[in-house]
């Protein structure tokens, strides 16, 4: 694959959770109780966030990682600056995922219906949080193959 085509990936990546918070919220508004639950312990709930605040919140930071990510990889004018960049985008793509992912599996866990306290949580939210964070994987794999691909080349 080209440089370009690689970066583009990238940029894709980073905008993805973004993205996803941003579709599923509009989704599932309608539906969404006005408090969602974020912590659980033995005894059911013990802590709620307003939805809007959720939202927002969670909305900002995976809008926030995803810029500076994106930046950062548009930034890069030669291969050695975007071999540079990995990490600083993978950070920003793991702070996007996790954000995504936060919001998706609290947000998933209220849409039944169902009483919020007698939602059997299970580890969903940790997976779909550990998820979120090696979600930053992917932008770094695609900076080092574009430019192990142009070291190659060149």
């Amino acid at each position: 694959m080209h440089l370009r085509l690689l970066r583009v990936l990238a940029i894709v990546v980073l905008i993805a959770p973004t993205l996803a918070l941003a579709s599923t919220a509009a989704l599932w508004l309608p539906t969404l109780p006005a408090t969602i639950p974020v912590q659980w312990s033995s005894n059911g709930v013990s802590a709620t966030a307003p939805t809007p605040v959720l939202i927002v919140g969670l909305g900002a930071i995976t809008a926030l990682a995803s810029v500076i990510g994106i930046a950062t990889v548009r930034g890069a004018r030669t291969v050695e600056q975007l071999l540079a960049s990995r990490r600083a985008v993978a950070a920003c793509a793991a702070a996007a995922g996790a954000a995504s992912a936060v919001w998706i599996s609290c947000a998933a866990l209220s849409l039944d219906g169902a009483p919020i306290s007698s939602a059997d949580v299970g580890g969903w939210p940790l997976l779909a949080l550990a998820a979120g964070l090696a979600w930053g994987a992917l932008p770094a794999l695609l900076l080092s193959a574009a430019g192990g691909r142009e070291r190659a080349t060149a």
